[in-house]
């Protein structure tokens, strides 16, 4: 399948390649292959990574899919967290030519950056550029989710935090990352996927040094079960975010 979208590539088409992320880690000689062929523009999409998939079991749940796609040269990886992110990156993306790729979990929710109060769930409209982050004050996609509801435990407890949705993994939001660094006492990231070549490397590259940083990811080989005992499990739910933040005060 990558095979045959790099050779519609180079033939100035757009091809879009989606399957589960776990199942991209077949192709990566095809993928890495596929940036040396400077294609005009080719987009892969993982879906269904992590444990967050529940009693599929280790064998489907990617936990390697940031890391493989971030060591490509020239690559632009993308989280969106939400169903309106994902839209609207689909437009950035093609007007940002290149190799670029379009992992992780399904996106459920929307994009906010400005509340629309005649709908149920504030949805917001304004566009995702590559390259930055959002700043959040309401649910969206998996991890995003559980950072938001430990947002909420932790504003009740009168500590004040702030959610940055990393959905630009890379190119990576500096800017907003130095800036929190600076005005907060720590960093917390939190990721479905290994601790190893994800999100919290590609922080701790930003802002290694000037800031404490705790990264939440899944550390251990991961077995079936409900998506909500394996965010909790392997340390990464919204409890396990309010705990690392209350051991950093």
């Amino acid at each position: 399948m990558v095979g045959v979208a790099l050779g519609m590539s180079t033939e100035g088409k757009i091809p879009i390649a989606s399957t589960f992320a776990c199942f991209l880690s077949r192709a990566y000689d095809f993928i890495r292959m596929a940036v040396y062929s400077r294609p005009k523009h080719l987009v892969l999409c993982g879906s269904h990574a992590g444990v967050s998939i529940g009693e599929d079991g280790p064998s489907q749940m990617a936990l390697e899919d940031l890391a493989m796609m971030r060591a490509l040269v020239k690559s632009t990886v993308l989280y969106p967290s939400d169903a309106v992110c994902a839209e609207k990156l689909r437009g950035a993306r093609r007007a940002h030519r290149g190799h670029r790729v379009h992992p992780h979990q399904p996106p459920q929710d929307e994009d906010p950056l400005r509340e629309r109060r005649d709908l149920p769930h504030r949805r917001l409209e304004d566009p995702a550029p590559l390259g930055q982050g959002r700043g959040h004050d309401r649910r969206g996609g998996v991890t995003l989710f559980e950072a938001l509801t430990a947002h909420e435990t932790l504003q009740k407890d009168g500590v004040a935090v702030r959610v940055i949705d990393l959905y630009s993994v890379q190119p990576m939001d500096a800017d907003t990352l130095r800036k929190a660094a600076a005005e907060t006492r720590a960093i917390v990231t939190v990721e479905d996927h290994s601790p190893r070549g994800g999100i919290g490397e590609a922080v701790a590259a930003v802002v290694g040094g000037s800031t404490r940083l705790e990264i939440l990811a899944v550390r251990e080989i991961p077995r079936s079960g409900k998506p909500t005992e394996l965010l909790e499990a392997h340390g990464i739910s919204a409890s396990a975010i309010v705990r690392a933040v209350r051991k950093m005060l």
